[in-house]
Parts: C-alpha cells; structure tokens; sequence
C-alpha cells in the first residue's frame, strides 16, 4: 500500500487538524498517551484500484496508529512499532518519511508541506538516533506493579519454586538448588542459582563449563518426580557442544578431565537409580545434538550417552524467516505485481523448518513419556537451536506451560534467564508459529489465545522492554537495576490479561497430535495489515452477505473462523438446507447456529470438535445427512435419536470407543459411516438399524462380527470391515442376500468362507491383505461378481470355476503364490484388468488371447521365459504390459524397452506370420598380434592355400581397427524345431523365404554365421563391452609363443563373465608351428588350461574345445571350422522363429545402404 500526495483540490476538502481520539478497533496500551494527531488527504492503491481517503495518523508515546476514514467504514490501515528513514526526493523542498517496521509493514509518507514534518512526535523523529538503552529509558516506570513476583534481575522464572511445582522434595537427593554461579564466574550466560545434581563439586561444574561451547554446560530443566508414574525419573537438559579441541586433540588447557567424566557419571547414575532396570544392564541418556554428525563427539562419552544429531543451522532459519517476512511485507505494501507467487515462495522455504521443529519436539517428548532422559545439545557455532525445541517440548509434557503464567514462565525461563541471543529473535519467531500451530489443533488445551503470541512478537521488534533486549541475567540484573521495565510488568496488567485469555480452555494432561505435522499459515500475524485481507473474518461475513443479497439453499465456508460472527448473520439464514463448514479448526458452533432449524444436511469435516453439539439433535430435527468427519468426538450423546430423519450418519476419523445405538430401532438410517475410530467391539443396538445399507466399520480395532448383527441386516448393500483384527467372517453372512459390496483387506483371515458364496449379488469383493491359501469351488456362483482383489495372500492356484464369474470386468491377484492362470478364464469375456504380477508363474496359458476384452496385464515378478503368442490377437485392445523384460526370452528385451505397443505388434506379426532364423555370431576376442584376423581369414576359406597366405601377408602384421565384421555361410546340420502342437497355425510368407533364400544363394537352411574380429589393442577394450550378446559362441585367441597373451586370457573371461551368461568358448592357441615343442607337450599344456580354467569358473562357461592351430601350415583349421559349426547348429537360438516384418525391414535396410553405397555417400551416417 503507498499513500502519496494527493491533487489540490482534495487537500483542500481536508479537514483541519483537530484534537483525534483512537479509532475504534484500537486501544490505548498501560501508560501509553495520545501526544498527537494530523489529518492528510491521500490516495489509496489496493489492487491496482486507487481510493482517495482520509488519512489520518495518531501520534502516542510509543507508536504510530495510521487508518483512513470515511462516511462507510472505519478500520486501523497499519498498527506499526517504527523506525525513520529520510529518503530523497527530486524536489529538495519535499521530504519523504519512510515508516519501516523489522518484519513485515512498511508505509511512504510524502509530505506536499515541510512544516507538515512537525506533526511527528520529537520522540519519533529522532528514532534512527536512538539506541535500545534510549528506548528503553524512554518507556519505563509507565506501568503499574505487577502481580507477579520479580526477580531482583526483573524475571519471573524461580528454580526453587519450579522444583517444588514439579514434585521433588527434600527427600530426594539427586537434584539440587547450586549457587556455583552466584558471581557468574562459572558461565555469565546463565543464572545464578541452577539445578543441578546434588552430588557435583564447583571443581567439576567450573572445569566442564570451561570445555563447553560458550560455557554452557548441561542443566537441567524439567522431569517428573511422581514415583507412581511410569516414567518416573525422565528429566529434561540443556547444553552446548563440547568445545572442539576437547574431543579432537584433547591436549592443552582444554583437554578432557575427570572432571568431565565427573559430571555424566553422576548425571547417569542418578537415572539409572530410579529408573527400574535389568540388573546387568543400564539405560542410557539420549543427547539429540542440534549440528551435524561427529564420530568422536559420539565417542566422547560412549558409556553413558547415545546420540542424535539433527543438523539444525541457524542460519538457514534465520535466513527463510528474512524471505518469508519480505514476501509478507511486499503482499501488504504493494497492490500488483508477482507478490502471490513470492508469498507463495517465502512460506514454502519456511514451512519445513516448521514441520522439522514440531515433529522433532513431538518425539522427544513421546520418549521422555516414555521415562527416557534426554539432553537437548547445541550443535556449536551456527547450530544454536536447542532453544526453540527445549521449550517446544515442554509445552507438549507439562499443562502448567500451557496456561497463562506458565507460558511466560516458560518464555523467562528459555529466551531470557538462561541467555538466549536476541539477535537471532527468528528462531523465537519459529516457536511461537509453533505454538500457535498447537494453539489451532487443541485450541481448547491453552489458557491463552493468539493474541499474547502476537503481543510477544511485537515486543522482541519494539525494544521498548528490558526483557527481549538483553540476553542473559547479568545484562538483565543491571538494567532492572537502573530501573528498566521487564515485559512481565506489562502483561501483568489486568486489562491486558484479560485479552490474552482463551474462554474455551480446558486443561489436559498431555497434547499428543494422532494426525500428521500439517503446518498452515499464520496469517493472522503476517498479513494482519493488509487491507485487503485484514481480518480473514471478512471473507466469511462477505461469503453470507452475498448468500442473503441471492438466497440459495446451500452455503460453504472454508478454512475460515466463524466463531466470532454476529448472530444476526445466522438470524437471517433460518430458510437454509445445507451448509459446510469445513478445516476452521473450531471447537464449538457459533453461537445463534441453532437458528438454522430447517437444515437438511449439515457438514462440519475437519474441525476441532471434541462432542456432537447439543443443538443438532434438540434443534434441527429436519437433518438428513450429517457428517462429522476428522474431529475428536469420543461419544455419541443419547439425544441423537431424535433426529428420526437422518438417513447419512459419517463418524470417520474421531476417537470414538463405543457406539450407543439405543432407541435407533426407529431411525430410517440407510448409511452409518464409523471408519478410522477406536472400536473394540460393535453394540447388538446395531441390529435394530434394519434399514441400513451401507456400513462402514474399517480401520478400527474389531477383533469380531457379532453373527445376530449379521443376520439382522438383510438390507445391506455395501459391507466394509478393512483393517481390523478379524480372523474370520461369520456364517450368518449368507443372509445378505443383497450384499453388493464386501470389502475384508488388511486383517487376518485364513479361510474364505463358503458361505459368502451365497451373497449371489455380491459385485466387488475385497480380500487383499490377509492369509487365505485358497477359494472354494462354489467362488463360480458368484455371477456377478465385477470386481474381486486377493492381493497379498497365499494362494496358490485359482480356481477352475471362476469361469462361471463372466461379468468379471477386474482380476487382481498379485504377491500370492501361484503356479499358472487357469484355462477357464477364457470365458471371463468380460475381463479388463488383469493382475498376477509377484507369483510364480512359469506358463501363461494361451487361453489369454480369448479375452477381447483385455486391456490391461501384469506379469512381473514371475518366472516366466516368453509370453503366449496368442495375446497377439488382442492388438489394438490390450494396451499395458507390465513383465520382467530381463526374464522374458520371447519377444526379446529390446521390443520391451520400446513399450507395450511395440510387443503388442511383434506379437501381433509372430501370430500372423514367421521364418526360421538361423543366425549366429562368432566373437573372436584375445590380445594383439595373436592371429585372429588370420585365423578368421582360414576359417572362411578367404585363404586357401599357404601360397595365398604368404602373398597377402607378407612381412606385416594384420592389425584390426576396432571390429571387422566378415560373414560365413554352411549347411545347417542340426535337428528342426519343433512346432507346440497346442499353439495356433502360423502362416508362412513363401515370399519371404524364397527372396531371402534367393539373397544367400545357398540352400534352404544355410546358417548365416557373422565373425566379429575384435582390435586386441588397449584402446578398444572399454568399447568391446557393449557388443557382448549371449546370442553368440565365442572364441579366445593366444599365442603360444607369447606367454603374455596367456596370462591375458583371465581378463576376457572375467569381462564375458560379467556380461553373459554360461557363454560358450573354444581356446585357440595360434603359433604351434613356432612353439619349439612336441605335439604331445603341446596337447597337455592346453588340457592343463582347460581344466584350471573349469575350476575357476565353475558353471560360468561352456568351454567346448581347447585347440592348438597354426595358419601358415593349416594346421587344425579344418577341425576348428568342423567345432565352430557344430556348435553354431547346436545354439538354441538357431531355429528361433521371427516375424515376417522383421526380416522384411533388414532386407529394407540392406537395399537401402547399398543404394547408398553406390551413391558414393557414407553408410556410416544410416540411423
């Protein structure tokens, strides 16, 4: 919002300054005085829209209240505590006044008249000159004595007095009252008098401070002294880090004493003497340290303590409080612009911050209810959070915090007696937004309302009291001395006092959230000075001006108090029908609410309530559907029979523990609603609800059905009985004739009873989640059924009569044990989706292809090697297949990776056509200069003659770079596959075969075996890897006149190990000719060979031969070319039937780059 000068003509119509008394909405705090006020015409921009208004400032001695006026409303514009700042402006005779407030309000004064200056108070003019001590000075002595009982340093917290509260007496000897830092020697920090244990000296408690962070050592705070509770002897502590030279060098002045161990050991033993415990065991002090990990700090004191580190910087606190302020500040000020989105921004960078606090507090102090004791440890330099959740923590374990005088004992005890830097007030920030998240969830748990959070916050900004200016006892003792004003003398007040309260407070033992730490915004502290959303009560009173502007029979209100609305409002609604009230965390109904005595359905989810408000059943009789989900509601009241009406009843997600159904039996309830509460047991009244037809009783603590209840309720449709602990389902469930729904997940039965067969118009039924190992025959006369789940069972077949289900639309039966799918599915015509991924399954039947309806199939997590061809026939219809593609042989795993359409084609063409493929690769590996690309040479019969070897060669040496690739062609020489008898005729595409036989110019059946020459160099190795195929027979090159290249032969065997399975080799050893040894010798070394590598990698490989060559006399060639063919035949790829367009598209392609060849272009460049 900016306020500027305005045109002369509006000056003029300005009134003169006069005497101004305070807006309405404002009021005079203790000892502060109106000292002035001055009128000014102004023009107003509030979204973009300008208003010319009346401004008018008031001027007390201790702030600036701003608000405009005219003939309609009257509202505070800004409520600020202020600093000056004296801005430039293009014509010097003009002064531009900027009011800045630290964290969220900033106002533009320009004054069209320097005189106009004076109107501001001397006081705040000097303001920018003024240091905090001037401040202070400036405010003291207005304030009458207070009622509580200072200190002499102005405090209130008192350890004595919190002791006795807290039930330790003089009979206890563990703890104590030490006045070790009467002169603040010990640690200025802290107060002179602590708790501490009775047993330490001042040698101890000196030498352990003097090795702590800033000489805060561990004291204690808070524990529980009441033997006849469980967790008796549970304490709460606070501390800083040992310093790092302490437990990282231990060496010097700062070197880790007894003394150290001292001070733990007594701390510990005190613990573990009132703690029960195992005789030979002892219960250790959790330490949750606020840094980040540190091993020897967790070792330093290993024996007594196990430690939790958070990693909680400060900085970064610090640092979204800065940004989330800005953002609030721009949404106030300013009227265009991206200030939704930098709001947005600000408070998702500080809300996990938030969250982090409130869960961390929530589980420390779950575990010292649990008679744990913990130590709450800053982390050092920049980790200084142990404040905001030591605090947190005991507002969730002791009610005395959560009144008034405890709060703000709390407050003095935490932020201001036990030193907290108040330069780092954002984390205060962060436990008040806290607080005030605690404050929405269990508003009825506070003696206080949010008004004191905000009177607090402003305080720490405003420095006008001693209290959130110094940061520790000794600074405080010295101010109060010289007569400075701590803030308890302020809220002491009477009148104050009175604003703070909260009327709906009820104390209780402990506030421990059931629901997850959902943070929300705090927008009646950050945003209260916008104009446009001042007071988020506006929008509701808007949202029923318009409902009585255009009358409508239904009403919704969201995330919006209502509370506070005038009653005349509801007054005017009696004709209302439906209405939501929905996440406005109230406690109770606003007040003329039973006016609405004509409402028919009546919604109130998400709320505070902790009963059903007497007025809906003694004032509304006309309701029909009532829903009171996400509350507290423990009990239904005895009156709520009255509403003879009702016929929808939601109950979910209370606390309710039994259900009082008497005199319902007239009641024409048709839902009932009860999921998510704490039933133990279902009352016989529920029998009397004969006309019920939807029950919902899941997520409770129900260990059984009563049969009576079952066989009353011959009207049900939909039966939820979800997560409970059920074992079984009674018999008398037959007599739901007209059952329609059954849903059983996540108890524990074990049978499916044969009964539940008869519920013969059951349509979805809900097993998943229990321990049934199998389904009767008679599942078959449910021949309705569209929808059944038996996920996470122990099935172990289905059976054969689910044939009969032929209405069946979804079949999920995942994570159980099955061995196949029945063939009689076939007849499920119906079926869409079906389910039964994590079994084990090795064989789907063909039958699957018979469901045209199909569309959906899982399959992972089976044992399966191939899917049916038959699941062809559903292209076009079936569009998601979820299987195990590293599994999965057929169709291959580069088909899978394209996705479910591209294996619904193949299986498609696989169905409609196929040729036989018999193709192969040799991968020829082994170091350089072995012979391998003369030994493919032979092998190819490229060189036939010894003569021809030599004319070729000659004095070089072959070197291959990268992979040569050469191609061989012989007869097939194995046995035909054989067709499943079971699977459909596939036509062959003659066409095809004679062209591809046409192409080789060899016979039907010629193997097509591709030779792939791999460089031995170094260089290549990383790239060999990924030309590695299981769908190849290899063969590993040496020399034997070259023992490196044998030494080498480890490393290929360990790369083929790694990337293929089973692989099979044949050992050529080249050079025999050269060897210097006998062809017996020779013959044995290879053996030799052969059988250490069978011992190092056993069942890894298939070594088919180990054979020694030599290429200049052709000697073995043709028995290494006999083994490589026979082994190529014997590959059980070779056969392997592929689809028609497959080979089509090589044959394509291969066209395709011949043209291109003789195009003189690069084939290299094909995609």
């Amino acid at each position: 919002v900016g306020v500027q000068s305005a045109p002369t003509a509006a000056v003029q119509s300005a009134p003169p300054p006069v005497e101004y008394k305070l807006p309405h909405a404002a009021s005079l705090l203790p000892g502060e005085v109106v000292v002035g006020s001055s009128f000014a015409s102004g023009s107003l921009k509030v979204k973009k829209a300008t208003f010319v208004k009346i401004l008018v400032l008031t001027f007390t001695n201790y702030r600036i209240l701003i608000s405009f006026v005219d003939h309609s409303e009257e509202f505070i514009l800004f409520l600020v505590n202020v600093t000056f700042d004296i801005l430039p402006y293009k014509n010097p005779a003009k002064k531009n006044y900027q009011l800045t407030c630290k964290y969220s309000n900033r106002l533009l004064l320009r004054f069209a008249d320097p005189t106009e200056v004076d109107a501001f108070p001397p006081t705040f003019a000097a303001a920018k000159e003024k240091s905090a001590h001037d401040k202070v000075q400036g405010v003291r002595e207005l304030f009458p004595a207070p009622s509580f009982e200072l200190t002499r340093w102005g405090g209130i917290y008192n350890p004595e007095k919190e002791l006795q509260r807290l039930g330790y007496d003089e009979s206890m000897d563990h703890w104590g009252i030490s006045n070790f830092n009467e002169d603040y020697q010990v640690a200025p920090h802290y107060p002179k008098t602590l708790v501490l244990p009775t047993t330490v000296s001042k040698n101890c408690v000196q030498q352990i401070a003097r090795n702590s962070y800033m000489k805060r050592f561990p004291i204690f705070l808070w524990g529980i002294f009441d033997s006849s509770l469980p967790s008796y002897g549970a304490f709460l502590m606070q501390s800083s880090r040992p310093l790092k030279s302490v437990y990282e060098f231990n060496e010097g002045e700062n070197s880790v004493t007894a003394a150290d161990f001292d001070y733990f050991e007594e701390i510990w033993l005190n613990y573990n003497e009132v703690r029960p415990r195992n005789p030979t065991s002892y219960h250790f002090i959790h330490v949750y340290d606020t840094g980040p990990a540190d091993e020897k700090l967790q070792d330093l004191y290993l024996q007594y303590c196990k430690y939790t580190f958070l990693e909680l910087p400060a900085a970064g606190i610090c640092e979204a409080v800065k940004k989330l302020f800005a953002a609030c500040e721009a949404f106030n000020t300013y009227s265009d612009g991206p200030k939704w989105a930098n709001l947005r921004n600000g408070v998702l960078e500080w809300k996990p911050h938030l969250v982090n606090l409130l869960r961390t507090s929530y589980d420390i102090a779950a575990e010292i209810m649990q008679g744990q004791a913990v130590v709450i440890q800053a982390g050092g330099l920049g980790f200084e959070t142990e404040t905001p959740i030591a605090s947190l923590v005991q507002v969730f374990l002791d009610p005395y915090y959560r009144t008034y005088n405890g709060f703000l004992f709390l407050v003095d005890k935490e932020w201001s007696t036990l030193g907290f830097v108040w330069k780092q007030r954002d984390l205060f920030f962060l436990f008040l937004c806290a607080v005030w998240e605690l404050l929405q969830v269990f508003p009825q748990s506070f003696e206080f309302n949010q008004n004191l959070l905000i009177s607090l916050m402003d305080e720490t900004y405003a420095m006008r009291f001693s209290t959130f200016i110094y940061g520790d006892q000794k600074a405080l003792y010295e101010a109060q001395a010289q007569k400075f004003v701590p803030v308890w003398a302020h809220l002491a007040c009477p009148e104050v006092v009175q604003s703070f309260m909260n009327d709906a407070f009820v104390p209780l033992q402990g506030i421990f959230p059931r629901v997850s730490m959902n943070t929300s915004f705090w927008w009646s502290f950050l945003i209260r000075n916008n104009s446009s959303y001042l007071v988020n009560e506006r929008q509701v009173r808007n949202a029923l001006t318009t409902f009585l502007e255009n009358p409508t029979p239904a009403l919704s209100i969201k995330k919006t108090p209502v509370l506070t609305l005038c009653e005349n409002y509801w007054e005017a609604m009696t004709e209302l029908q439906k209405i939501e009230i929905l996440e406005t965390r109230m406690y109770t109904l606003p007040r003329n609410f039973e006016l609405l005595v004509n409402l028919v359905e009546l919604r109130l989810d998400c709320n505070s309530l902790s009963y059903v408000p007497e007025c809906i059943p003694e004032r509304m009789p006309l309701i029909q559907h009532l829903s009171l989900k996400m509350n507290y509601i423990k009990f239904l009241p005895n009156n709520l029979v009255k509403l003879r009406f009702m016929k929808s009843l939601y109950l979910d997600d209370n606390v309710i523990e039994f259900l009082n159904l008497k005199g319902w039996e007239e009641n024409s309830l048709n839902v009932l609603s009860i999921s998510g509460n704490k039933l133990k047991h279902l009352p016989l009244e529920l029998a009397l609800l004969k006309k019920l037809e939807i029950l919902d009783i899941s997520k409770n603590q129900l260990h059984s059905i009563p049969s009576f209840v079952l066989q009353s309720l011959t009207e049900l449709k939909k039966l939820k009985l979800s997560h409970n602990n059920l074992r079984n389902i009674p018999t008398a469930i037959r007599s739901l004739s007209k059952l329609q729904s059954l849903s059983v997940e996540g108890n524990k039965i074990l049978d499916f009873q044969v009964s539940i067969c008869s519920c013969s118009q059951l349509e979805e039924i809900n097993f998943s989640h229990n321990f049934i190992y199998s389904l009767p025959m008679e599942f078959g006369l449910l021949t309705n059924l569209r929808i059944m789940v038996f996920s996470n069972n122990r099935l172990s077949r289905i059976p054969y009569s689910i044939g009969a289900c032929v209405s069946l639309i979804k079949c999920q039966v995942d994570s159980n044990r099955l061995l196949g799918v029945p063939i009689n599915i076939r007849k499920c015509k119906a079926l869409k989706e079906l389910n039964v991924a994590n079994n084990r399954i090795t064989r789907l039947t063909n039958a699957l292809g018979q469901l045209k309806c199909l569309q959906t199939l899982r399959v992972e997590g089976n044992e399966l090697t191939e899917l049916p061809a038959t699941l062809g026939s559903l292209y076009g219809t079936l569009t998601l297949i979820q299987a195990d593609y590293e599994k999965i042989v057929f169709p291959d795993r580069e088909i899978f990776e394209q996705g479910s359409s591209a294996v619904m084609e193949f299986l498609k063409e696989t169905l409609q056509s196929y040729v036989p493929s018999y193709r192969m690769k040799l991968m020829i590996l082994g170091q350089e200069n072995v012979g391998k690309t003369t030994t493919a040479k032979r092998i190819t019969k490229k060189w036939k003659s010894k003569s021809q070897f030599f004319q070729e060669l000659g004095d070089r040496n072959l070197s291959t770079d990268g992979i040569d690739i050469d191609t061989f062609y012989f007869p097939f020489q194995g046995e035909e596959r054989s067709q499943d008898p079971t699977s459909m005729t596939k036509k062959k595409v003659q066409s095809f075969t004679n062209k591809f036989a046409a192409k080789k110019k060899k016979e039907t059946r010629q193997v097509e075996l591709s030779l792939w020459d791999f460089a031995g160099q170094d260089v290549y190795f990383t790239t060999h890897q990924f030309f590695l195929s299981s769908r190849a027979v290899y063969m590993l090159v040496f020399s034997l006149v070259n023992g490196q290249t044998e030494k080498r032969l480890e490393f290929w065997l360990e790369s083929l190990k790694a990337r293929v399975d089973k692989a099979t080799i044949v050992l050529v050893a080249t050079h025999v000719d050269d060897a210097q040894m006998d062809p017996e010798a020779i013959e044995q070394r290879l053996q030799d060979m052969r059988s250490r590598f069978l011992k190092l990698y056993p069942g890894s490989f298939y070594f088919a031969k180990v054979m020694g060559i030599s290429c200049e006399t052709n000697f073995n060639i043709n028995e290494l070319r006999a083994v490589i063919q026979d082994l190529t035949c014997h590959q059980r790829q070779m056969g392997e039937e592929i689809p028609y367009s497959f080979g089509l598209l090589e044959t394509m392609l291969e066209e395709f780059k011949e043209d291109l060849l003789k195009s003189k272009k690069n084939p290299n460049h094909l995609t």
